[in-house]
């Protein structure tokens, strides 16, 4: 069989740190790379040079294994390292990493320093559970040009890692370059927010997801066609059944899963947020701290 090439990069943004393993090809799901790397090639061709610190030959294949934790704290580089390595995906590591009990588990979500205060405007999880496995299948998607009717339009392309998860352009671009009439929202911090697009017309993330790829300007495709386009790739179809069971392939599926990654993109802390953390220890007056250090010896330290 057939297998893709599989893109890894590391991005490390002011706001942001993410990164991302990925493949591509007809027979598995596809990795965009960044608009700042993107060629004429077809994408089973492009590639991008590895960011991420790489690992021996010997291990280079070897399905990622976790530890088993109910608990993520998001924007942590293990939650969306996914299936890790370079080169062919292969159906066996598609396998593998579907096999391991961990990917499986419906996480608790921790919001990251400077996000915790946020923590009870969390949206959508309790309708659409995120596990590891759902956000490495929405992560694929989010990168994958074959959404769109004509191969060259990623959710990626609007939204790119490498310009703050959205376009240093006054309006998105769609197939065959049509201008939009909207500059592209950021894909990041959506964990916090119900309705979508700037009008807001979207009630939640995962139908956010769906409509560009029906948008005659953005993706130009069809609900049924991308549907049978994602079913008709073997690695895509394995990871929908495993994690969606019967139902396998769906627009709902489609948009469950790009929407279980986007919330899984948030904003990490700001120095301002360390000094928010330790200022009440600052104005602390000298004998409340010896007391600190007799009572709580490891807050102190």
């Amino acid at each position: 069989m057939r297998m893709p090439r599989r893109v890894c990069m590391g991005l490390c943004l002011s706001l942001l740190s993410f990164p991302f393993c990925g493949c591509k090809n007809e027979s598995a799901p596809a990795v965009k790379p960044s608009a700042k790397t993107e060629s004429k090639e077809a994408p089973a061709n492009t590639t991008v040079k590895s960011e991420t610190p790489s690992t021996t030959k010997d291990d280079s294949t070897a399905p990622t294994k976790l530890v088993a934790s109910a608990e993520a704290i998001l924007g942590s580089p293990e939650l969306t390292a996914g299936i890790s390595g370079e080169g062919p995906l292969t159906a066996d590591q598609i396998n593998d990493w579907l096999e391991q009990p961990e990917v499986h588990t419906p996480l608790e979500i921790v919001l990251p320093m400077g996000l915790m205060t946020g923590s009870s405007q969390v949206q959508g999880i309790a309708d659409n559970l995120m596990t590891r496995a759902k956000i490495e299948l929405g992560r694929q998607l989010y990168f994958d040009t074959r959404l769109s009717a004509d191969n060259t339009i990623s959710c990626a392309s609007c939204h790119d890692p490498a310009e703050g998860f959205a376009k240093h352009t006054q309006f998105g671009v769609g197939i065959n370059g049509q201008m939009g009439g909207r500059n592209s929202p950021v894909s990041y911090n959506r964990i916090l927010s119900g309705a979508q697009f700037w009008d807001g017309r979207a009630a939640s993330l995962e139908a956010q997801a769906v409509g560009p790829i029906a948008n005659p300007i953005e993706m130009g495709n069809t609900h049924e066609k991308v549907v049978e386009t994602i079913a008709g790739i073997s690695g895509y179809a394995t990871q929908f059944r495993v994690i969606f069971g019967d139902e396998g392939v769906t627009i709902d599926n489609i948009g469950r899963a790009i929407a279980t990654f986007e919330r899984a993109i948030v904003t990490g802390p700001a120095p301002f947020d360390y000094y928010e953390a330790v200022r009440p220890f600052l104005v602390m007056k000298p004998d409340d701290l010896e007391e600190l250090k007799t009572d709580d010896p490891e807050t102190y330290a």
